[in-house]
Parts: structure tokens; C-alpha cells; sequence
């Protein structure tokens, strides 16, 4: 079969011929034609006859490819991009007539060109048109004068008029306007607004821009022909788009989505240019507005905000400037006209790139990983940076609201703060890397890469898988447990499964020829990654950064009781009272009859859908080698574990880093101690209730200790004098100082740990998923204070840091659980990598398999046996009642017999 494929293919291509092909691209930026040069410089390659009508002629020339310049369109341009700074000012009417008033210039411009009116009249002949559509329905009419099918090129995603021409359903509901700033998740507002933008754009187009390019379309093409003739009658579209840059939104079959296309691997920059990237020791901050937009025409105002926040910093700054005279240009700062971007943006010093939002900029900025800060002006850079931002790797500053203080806060923030859910990366990182330094080679799929190259170690990027949930997570501490159960479901086992497979880069590698020895997967409520092991035909090997937890004992064997084994989301112990052990039962038996009915049913449709292989995900599931658990007796209660769960906790410990200066001297200085407040990487502070934040602030004011806060807004109102604020901080190196006295955590197990691990006492305040658990055992250990979220005010945090820092039974217990954890015949980390290596050794170890997992739950809890002994006993009591009753009845027969003859 394989072979008649390539066969097929080969006969294809051999009787493809070179056609003559015309390609228009007449918007005078050289975003835009660097993206129809990259299609057409391609086809031309490739043995096509290309023609290209644009403002940019080549000036070397190039074999197949034919220039006719047309270079005066700049003209067309210049009324309008005086306003372009000005877009932020106008209702959303004005902007959409501007826009289309922009494009109808642009078009008569280039229909009235004399170079490009020759071309129409000339007897030239083309199998295939190539239009550039910007709101530019008269040159679908070049099709045709040339007889010729037409091919549209959107450097855009699809928008309204895309849409409208191509009969593609874009419901306003879920579909953004190209103009708004929406994602795809908007409320009942913004669906008002944004069906409102839609309404008007379709009027526009339909009763005054439609008309209009029909007189362009009679003046200067052929008075014969009609828009409605042409404007539907294009082959299909090309779209610059993905959906890792853009909504994920429903195309017709016609619509092909090709964002990417245009990024070629990086050229050697000039000599100076790599001179100032590779002395960049603290990196560089990459500045562009792109080509249409000119930093020079900001106002002095703005470019006083940007130089006294590029002064701040220090990063190197390579600003794309028009001008070679800034007054004012800080020494890290250089101005440039222009800009090789693609391969700036693909150096490794490169720290971040502050951005219009255009598609091109996004696209590049995300292939090469580099963080973005949005200024979005026009278009649609509102809605892209607005996608970047919900995708987690993009910071907005609105062009209105651009200040020193905007920028700068952009700026600590995109450089200096990770990535939320980092802390689960922290403990796959530390594992993956270890490996790969002892000299395995490491493929793996990731949000994040290491932080610096390591042998041996591939990453397949997948850094828009950010589930931004935080202000609901705050809101789950709210939710019963029932709720959260099902809130865990929607929000992420669909959302974080799905999104990891559908992944071009985990695609590719699925339908690839590679091959492994173990796949390890992540537990974390995913259970279609399991597939990989079975479609490598390798053994599995599984982490849990929970601990044992009801999602994943059972793959294994493990038995767990509800009676002493409490829920994760629960806020037991293992030694609860009746109604607890009551309340833990229901909520035991409804997971499993959730995950049985509605959670595996869905993961098995994700494998279905991704994986070309037929797999059955209940024979995936129970086929698992060895499981590495993220726990251990001192940091949770003790578990019965079967031979093949390893418990590792502590393993992703480091020996403590030196601190940065401003930190260390701020502890350094902590005479009466040092209290740390971190609510870990996914939940933040800034989405504490305004109320919570001031009833901190107030206590912190009246402590005499100093304070660090990882806190995620640079703008505190009455701040405190002894409390310090940054949006980052390295945790694991404060808590090792000998000045902490107290952990202000949410309760997450490496935050746990980390406190164990060096002996400092905890104020747990949880809110969602095991960290109301981990803090209770924590209470129950004596070495942390329970501070519910509903009960946090001024008094009780006072009360609470109080009690841990003057009763020293906490620091004790602390201390104590510390050397319980350190106490261990062999190091964490070593154990980790000893039971990887031995599965591979062993050939997937089945001999630790637990006989359990081939069992059926009524099998395994005995309820067929159960059920057996009283079909039995029922058998036997039925048999009895039988034999009793026909005793007594021939009894009664013989007695009523013997009556009968006395009488005779």
C-alpha cells in the first residue's frame, strides 16, 4: 500500500507543468510583501513563470520572476498613516470606514497605475492570478481579463468580508470582529459589541463599498462586468493564520490556513548586529512597530515614557527607529531604520519583543518562543495581542494607556516573571534533565524549555498550552468538592489533553518514524498521554506531582479506603470522624462513577480522533509499569503502595542558589525575621479580593518582621515600609535563608516540600485541588496554621503568623520533619532515575504488576464473591424453606390420614 502511495505522488508531481502565474501585492508594506515575495519567489523555485506587481522590484535579479514595479502606491498610503496613532480615538463606525476607505484608495491606486494598466492591456497570458485581498474586490476582475482562475492571499486571518465572500458561517457568539480586541471567549457583553461590529461592516460593504469597487471595477477593467460577477468567483483563499496565533474559528473547505509560511531559517546577521547580541549578557529587548507603523511619528510625550523605561532596565534595547537622532537615547539603547527581525528574534539572547501585534510579528515571535509585549494601534493587532495575552506569552499595553509606568511594569513582568503552572514543569524538568545528563537522549513535550541547553535533551514546544484560570480558582474555594470535581473536568483534563495532541509539533511527531525505549508521562488528570507508550511500543512510566491520588492508584493496584485514604480535593486527614469518613465515602464513589461515565468515554474520543492506531484506553490505562509519586511520609500521611509506586518527594530540591543583591540584603537586614507570602505559580495574588489585599496589607503593616511578597502588580496602594513586593522570586533560595520564620503558601505540595526541606513553619491558605489536604496533614504534623480564604482578614492572618512565629512548637516540628525528609537510604533523585532505568532494563518490569489491575472493581472489592455467598445462602434458605415445608406438609397429609380412619 505504501508503495502504490508513493508512486501516485511521484506521477503527480512528474505531470504538474510550469504555469504562468500573476501575483498582485500592492500594499506598500514590507510586512505584507515579504509574505507574497515568500509564496512567489517559492513557486518561482519550483519552475513556475512568476510575475509579481508590487512597490518592492527586486534589485538583484532572480530566474523565473518578473518585476512590474509599481512604486508610487506609498502615495496612496501617506494620507492615511498620519492617522494610524489616532485609531485608538475613534468609535468603532469610524474605524471600520477608515479602514475601508483605506483600502478603496489603495486600489484605485494601483487600477490607475500606468505600469499596471499596460500589463491589462497587453496580450500577455496567465494560468493562474494571485491576488492579495485586502478589502480589494475590483481586482478579483483581473481573473477575468486573463482568463485565468484566481487564488486570493490574506495576510490576515479570515474577518467579516473573507467570510462574506467565501460563504464561511462565523458566528458573532464566538467568532471576534478583526477590529475588536476579543477573543473567543467573550460574555454577553462583548458578544453585544461584537455582533454590533459585524452588523455595521457587513452594511458598509454591502450598500457603499461593494458599489464603489463596481465603478472601479467598469473604469478600469471592463465596463462588461459586475463585482457580484467576480467577487464570488474565487477558487480559494490563503490564510495567514494558525490556530497557535489566532481563534481556532470554522473554515470552509476553501479557506486554507498556511500561518508559518513565511519564516525561513535565520541568516547570519551583520557583524555588528551579532556583536551587540552576543555581549548581551542580560539579554536584549527587540522594539518594532512593524512597517506601517513609524516610531517616529510617536508623540513626544510617548517616546519620553519608552526612553525613561528602556533606562531602567538592564537589558540591552535594539528600537527600530526612522530617524537616526533621538535626544535623550539611553546608553543600553540603539536605534536602527531597519531591522533584520526574524533573525533578532531567533538569537538566544533575545529576552522579549515589544510588538504592534501584526500577524507577521506574532508568528515569528512565537515560532522562536520569544515573549511578547503588545501595543496594539489598528487592525488587527487588538485581537492578536488579545489571543497572545489569553495564550499566556504576550503582555498588552494599550497605545492609549502607553506610560513609563505601563511600560515598565510590561517589562518586569515579561522578563522577570514565569509562566503560570511552572511549578509542575520545576519537578518533570528536574527528572527529564537528570536523564539526560547521565546520558539518555530526552525527547519531550513541553510549555517550557529548560532554562539552559542541556546534551541530549529535544523539546517539542508546546508554550500556548496555558489554561488561564486563576480568577476561578480563587472562586473554587467557594465550590463544594462535588463541583470542583466536575470544574476539573471541563477546565482542564479536556482542555490540556486535547490541546497537547492537537499540536502540530506533537502531530508530526506522532506520524513520525521514531522510536523510543519508555515514555513518561505526567499524570495530571490526562489519561489519553498514556497512549504514547503502547503506539511507540514502549513501557510506561508515570509521575505524579500529586502524590497517590484516587485519578491514578487504581492504574496500579492501589487500593485505596475511604475510611483512611481522604480525597484530594477533600479537606481531611487520614483520621477523620464518622460524618467525614461518610462525606469521603460519597465523595470517592462519585469520582468513580464520574470518571467511569463521563471523563475515560471523552478521553477515549480525544485517542480515536489523534492517534491513527486503534487503542482501546482501559487496556492503556492498567498497563503501567512503575509509578514515580511526588510524596513521602513527612510531607503526606502514610499509604499502602504497591511494589511498582516508587514515592520520590523532595527529588526537584536544589542546594540553595545565591540570591539576587536586592533580596539578600533585604534578609541580610532582618533582624526580627523574615516572613515569605507566595500563593505559587498558578494562582496570584493581584486576584485576591480587594478587601483580602487590604486586610493583608493592614497586617503586614503591624508586624515587626520584614515581609516578601510574590506579588503579580507593581502597583500597591499604602504599601507597607518592611514589606518588600516583586512578581517573581526565587523560593526555594529564600526559604533556605536562616532569617525566614514563617511561609505564608497556599498549601501546593512543592511548597510544602520546599518548606519541610528547610525547616520553616506554614500559615496554609488553600484554595483549590490538594492543597486544603496538604495543609490539614500539615496542621496535623504541628508545623503550619490553618487560615481558610472566607476567613482571612486583618486579625486572623495577625493571629495566625503569631502563633507560628512565638509558639516554638512549630519551628520545632518544622525542624523535625526536615530531617525526617532528608533521612533517606538513597537520594530522591537517584531513586527516581534507578526505577526509570530499570523498567528499561527489564523490559517494562512486568513482574511488578500488581494482579489487581486485571481485575474488575466488583472483582476486586469481592462484590461478585459477596454476591455469590448470598445466591448461596439464598439457594440453601430457599432449598430449606422447600424441604420444611414438604416435611410439614406430609407431616399434616399423614396426620389428617390417620384421622380419618378413627372415625371409621
Amino acid at each position: 500500500m505504501v508503495k502504490l502511495e508513493v508512486f501516485f505522488i511521484s506521477l503527480v508531481i512528474c505531470f504538474v507543468e510550469p504555469a504562468k502565474i500573476l501575483g498582485i501585492f500592492h500594499i506598500p508594506a514590507t510586512s505584507h510583501f515579504t509574505l507574497g515575495f515568500r509564496l512567489m519567489k517559492e513557486l518561482a523555485d519550483r519552475g513556475h513563470e512568476v510575475t509579481m506587481v508590487s512597490p518592492f522590484p527586486r534589485k538583484e535579479p532572480i530566474a523565473n520572476y518578473t518585476d512590474v514595479p509599481v512604486e508610487s502606491m506609498d502615495e496612496a498610503l501617506d494620507e492615511f498613516r498620519k492617522d494610524f496613532f489616532k485609531r485608538h480615538q475613534m468609535c468603532f463606525t469610524r474605524q471600520i470606514k477608515f479602514l475601508h476607505k483605506m483600502a478603496y484608495s489603495l486600489t484605485e491606486k494601483l487600477l490607475s497605475h500606468k505600469t499596471f494598466q499596460e500589463l491589462l492591456k497587453s496580450e500577455a497570458k496567465f494560468d493562474l492570478v494571485i491576488v492579495e485581498y485586502f478589502l480589494a474586490e475590483a481586482l478579483l476582475g483581473v481573473g477575468k481579463v486573463f482568463n485565468a482562475p484566481v487564488v486570493l492571499f490574506s495576510s490576515l486571518p479570515s474577518f467579516t468580508s473573507t467570510n462574506y465572500i467565501f460563504a464561511n458561517p462565523a458566528p458573532s457568539s464566538y467568532v471576534p470582529h478583526l477590529l475588536t480586541q476579543y477573543t473567543g471567549d467573550m460574555d454577553l457583553g462583548e458578544r453585544f459589541v461584537n455582533l454590533a461590529y459585524n452588523l455595521f461592516d457587513t452594511l458598509c460593504k454591502q450598500y457603499f463599498m461593494f458599489p464603489a469597487h463596481d465603478k472601479l471595477l467598469k473604469k478600469y477593467i471592463s465596463q462588461d462586468l459586475n463585482i457580484e460577477d467576480v467577487m464570488y468567483n474565487a477558487s480559494l483563499i490563503l490564510l495567514n493564520s494558525h490556530p497557535s496565533v489566532s481563534e481556532s474559528v470554522p473554515h470552509v473547505s476553501n479557506m486554507i490556513e498556511i500561518g508559518g509560511f513565511h519564516v525561513t531559517p535565520p541568516k547570519g546577521l551583520s557583524t555588528e548586529l551579532q556583536a551587540f547580541m552576543d555581549n548581551a549578557t542580560e539579554g536584549v529587548v527587540i522594539f518594532s512597530m512593524g512597517s506601517n507603523l513609524r516610531s517616529t511619528d510617536l508623540d513626544e510625550e510617548k517616546r519620553a515614557a519608552i526612553l525613561n523605561s528602556f533606562r531602567k532596565i538592564k537589558q540591552k534595547v535594539l528600537w527600530k527607529f526612522e530617524d537616526e537622532d533621538l535626544p535623550g537615547l539611553p546608553s543600553n539603547v540603539k536605534l536602527m531604520k531597519w531591522l533584520p527581525q526574524t533573525d533578532l528574534l531567533a538569537h538566544p539572547n533575545t529576552r522579549a519583543f515589544i510588538s504592534h501585534g501584526g500577524m507577521l510579528s506574532i508568528i515569528e515571535t512565537v515560532h522562536f518562543g520569544v515573549p511578547v509585549i503588545g501595543i496594539p494601534v489598528f487592525g488587527d493587532q487588538k485581537m492578536n495581542i488579545a489571543k497572545a495575552q489569553k495564550n499566556g506569552y504576550a503582555v498588552s499595553v494599550p497605545f492609549q494607556e502607553l506610560s513609563e509606568e505601563k511600560l515598565s511594569w510590561a517589562l518586569e513582568e515579561v522578563l522577570n516573571n514565569p509562566n503560570p503552572g511552572y511549578s509542575q514543569f520545576i519537578l518533570a524538568e528536574k527528572l527529564m534533565t537528570e536523564l539526560a545528563r547521565r546520558g539518555h537522549e530526552m525527547t519531550v513535550i513541553s510549555p517550557y524549555k529548560p532554562k539552559t541547553d542541556v546534551k541530549n535533551y529535544r523539546t517539542i514546544l508546546v508554550d500556548d498550552l496555558i489554561v488561564d484560570a486563576t480568577g476561578d480558582l480563587f472562586e473554587q474555594d467557594n465550590e463544594n468538592v462535588f463541583k470542583q470535581i466536575i470544574f476539573l473536568d471541563n477546565g482542564y483534563r479536556k482542555v490540556i489533553s486535547e490541546h497537547i495532541l492537537a499540536h502540530k509539533g506533537v502531530q508530526k511527531l506522532i506520524h513520525s518514524n521514531d522510536t523510543f525505549d519508555l515514555v513518561i508521562v505526567e499524570l495530571a488528570i490526562n489519561e489519553v498521554h498514556m497512549a504514547f507508550a503502547p503506539y511507540f511500543n514502549a513501557p510506561l512510566v508515570t509521575f505524579d506531582s500529586f502524590g497517590i491520588s484516587e485519578w491514578s492508584s487504581h492504574f496500579v493496584g492501589n487500593i485505596r479506603l475511604p475510611s483512611v485514604n481522604p480525597l484530594s480535593l477533600s479537606p481531611y486527614t487520614d483520621r477523620m470522624t464518622f460524618f467525614q469518613r461518610l462525606h469521603n465515602a460519597f465523595l470517592n464513589w462519585f469520582e468513580v462513577i464520574f470518571n467511569e461515565l463521563v471523563c475515560y468515554p471523552g478521553q477515549q474520543e480525544l485517542l480515536n480522533k489523534y492517534f491513527p492506531k486503534q487503542m482501546r484506553l482501559q487496556d492503556i490505562m492498567y498497563n503501567i509499569s512503575i509509578m514515580l509519586l511526588n510524596s513521602h511520609a513527612s510531607t503526606t500521611y502514610p499509604a499502602t503502595l504497591t511494589t511498582s509506586v516508587i514515592e520520590i518527594g523532595g527529588f526537584h530540591v536544589s542546594e540553595p542558589k545565591k540570591l539576587p543583591s536586592d533580596i539578600k540584603k533585604y534578609l541580610d537586614e532582618a533582624t526580627e525575621g523574615a516572613i515569605f507570602f507566595a500563593m505559587g505559580s498558578i494562582l496570584k495574588s493581584a486576584d485576591l479580593p480587594k478587601e483580602k489585599l487590604n486586610g493583608i496589607l493592614r497586617a503586614f503593616s503591624n508586624l515587626k518582621q520584614k515581609v516578601l511578597w510574590k506579588f503579580e502588580d507593581s502597583d500597591i496602594l499604602n504599601k507597607p515600609k518592611n514589606l518588600f513586593v516583586s512578581k517573581w522570586m526565587p523560593q526555594n533560595d529564600i526559604l533556605a535563608h536562616p532569617n525566614v520564620v514563617a511561609f505564608i503558601t497556599h498549601g501546593g505540595m512543592l511548597s510544602t516540600t520546599e518548606a519541610i526541606h528547610h525547616g520553616v513553619p506554614m500559615v496554609g491558605i488553600p484554595i483549590f485541588a490538594d492543597q486544603k489536604m496538604n495543609v490539614a496533614l500539615s496542621v496535623k504534623k504541628g508545623l503550619a496554621v490553618h487560615l481558610p480564604l472566607k476567613e482571612l482578614s486583618e486579625g486572623t492572618l495577625i493571629a495566625a503568623i503569631t502563633e507560628v512565629i512565638r509558639n516554638p512548637v512549630y519551628s520545632r516540628n518544622a525542624k523535625k520533619f526536615s530531617a525526617i525528609l532528608k533521612d533517606q537510604p538513597i537520594k530522591p533523585l537517584d531513586s527516581a532515575i534507578f526505577w526509570t532505568e530499570y523498567v528499561i532494563r527489564h523490559g517494562g518490569a512486568p513482574h511488578l504488576r500488581n494482579a489487581a489491575v486485571d481485575l474488575y472493581w466488583f472483582q476486586l472489592y469481592l462484590v461478585d464473591v459477596v454476591l455469590f455467598i448470598f445466591f448461596c445462602l439464598a439457594v440453601f434458605y430457599y432449598c430449606v424453606k422447600l424441604l420444611v415445608r414438604r416435611i410439614i406438609s406430609i407431616i399434616r397429609n399423614s396426620t389428617g390420614s390417620s384421622n380419618k380412619q378413627k372415625v371409621n
